[in-house]
C-alpha cells in the first residue's frame, strides 16, 4: 500500500469523529431543551478551546516569525471580522431553510465545519506523508475533537425537526470533507500547496469557528436558560478539548 493512500486513509480516521458525535440522534431523551442546553454548551466550549488555545496560537505564530508581531496581530483582527460577516450572512441565508433558532444553529454548524475539516485533512494528510506516526497521532487527536462537532450538528437538527436521517448526513458531509482535503492535497495541491497558504486558510477557519461559537451557540444557550446542564457541558467540553490537545 502506498504512502498516500495510507495518509488518505489516516485522515478518513479523523474525519470519522463527527459521524460518532451523530450517534446520540438515536438515543431519546426526555427533557430535550436540557439535553440541547448541555451539548451546545459542551461544543461551544470544546470549540473555543481549541480555537483559542491550537488553532490561533499555532497560525499567529507561523505569522509572527514569517514577518512580526503587528502583521500577525493585524491578521487575527482581520480574520475574526470576516468569520463574523459570514456568519452574519449565513444567518441572512438561514431563514429560507427554516425560522426554527435550533435548526437554524445545526445549519450554519455543518456549513462552518465542513469548511473546518477542509483543510484539516490537508494538514493530516501531509504530516502522515512526512510521518506516519506523527499523523496518526494527529489524526487521533482530531477524531477526539471531531467527536462535538458532530454532537452539535446532530443534536441541533435532531432536537429541532426530529429528523434523525438529515442530521446524519450533514455529519456524513462534514466528515467527508476531511478525506476530502487529503485527497485534493495529494492530487490538486501537490506542488502548490506550501505551509504559508495552509496557515491563510485555517486563519480564515479560526475566525469562522470564533463567529460561530458567538453568534449561534452563546445565544442560543442564553435562550434555554438552563444553568445545570450549561455549566456541566462546559467542564465536560473543555475537559474533551484539552485531552485532545494533550495528545497533539
Amino acid at each position: 500500500m502506498s504512502n498516500a493512500l495510507v495518509s488518505i486513509i489516516i485522515s478518513s480516521i479523523a474525519g470519522f469523529g463527527t459521524l460518532i458525535g451523530s450517534l446520540i440522534l438515536f438515543i431519546d431523551f426526555k427533557d430535550r431543551e436540557g439535553v440541547s442546553a448541555l451539548f451546545l454548551s459542551f461544543s461551544a466550549f470544546s470549540i473555543s478551546f481549541l480555537t483559542l488555545l491550537e488553532l490561533l496560537p499555532q497560525v499567529s505564530y507561523f505569522f509572527y516569525i514569517r514577518y512580526n508581531l503587528l502583521i500577525s496581530s493585524v491578521l487575527i483582527i482581520i480574520s475574526l471580522i470576516i468569520g463574523n460577516i459570514v456568519i452574519r450572512l449565513f444567518e441572512k441565508i438561514s431563514p429560507l431553510l427554516s425560522n426554527d433558532g435550533l435548526y437554524r444553529v445545526g445549519v450554519i454548524s455543518a456549513i462552518c465545519l465542513t469548511i473546518h475539516n477542509f483543510p484539516e485533512g490537508i494538514a493530516t494528510f501531509i504530516s502522515s506523508y512526512n510521518d506516519l506516526r506523527s499523523g496518526l497521532r494527529l489524526s487521533l487527536a482530531i477524531l477526539m475533537h471531531n467527536i462535538p462537532e458532530g454532537i452539535i450538528i446532530s443534536s441541533s437538527l435532531g432536537q429541532a425537526k426530529s429528523v434523525r436521517r438529515s442530521g446524519v448526513i450533514y455529519c456524513l458531509i462534514c466528515s467527508i470533507s476531511e478525506p476530502l482535503g487529503a485527497i485534493c492535497a495529494y492530487t490538486l495541491f501537490r506542488g502548490y500547496l506550501n505551509e504559508l497558504m495552509l496557515n491563510i486558510v485555517l486563519l480564515i477557519v479560526s475566525g469562522l469557528m470564533i463567529g460561530l461559537v458567538i453568534n449561534e451557540l452563546i445565544p442560543q444557550i442564553i435562550i434555554y436558560n438552563n444553568k445545570k446542564n450549561s455549566i456541566i457541558g462546559a467542564i465536560v467540553g473543555s475537559l474533551t478539548a484539552i485531552l485532545s490537545l494533550i495528545l497533539l
